[in-house]
């Protein structure tokens, strides 16, 4: 049969330390979606318009790693975290 897992206890001073980490910034947010996004059709133009096997390559690698932080925010948005109540969580 599996064991159940203790419930993790932190202390006041932990969560206190913590409590501006969880803070909801939608500057930034908004930055690093529009970033992310200039960072794709960037890639994808390079990609295109150099005919180059190493941009080609470099572009998969950039575009692979956007996705991956799109991954990232879209976690946070699934949470309630990414925005504040006043902007969408897409």
């Amino acid at each position: 049969m599996a064991q159940k897992l203790e419930k993790a206890v932190f202390s006041r001073e932990i969560k206190g330390e913590l409590k501006p980490l969880m803070k909801k910034d939608n500057y930034h947010n908004i930055f690093a979606l529009t970033l992310d996004w200039l960072v794709i059709f960037g890639s994808a133009y390079l990609s295109i318009y150099t005919e180059s096997i190493f941009i080609y390559l470099l572009s998969i690698i950039l575009i692979g790693s956007r996705m991956r932080a799109f991954d990232n925010l879209m976690h946070e948005a699934c949470h309630h975290s990414l925005f504040t109540p006043s902007y969408p969580s897409f």
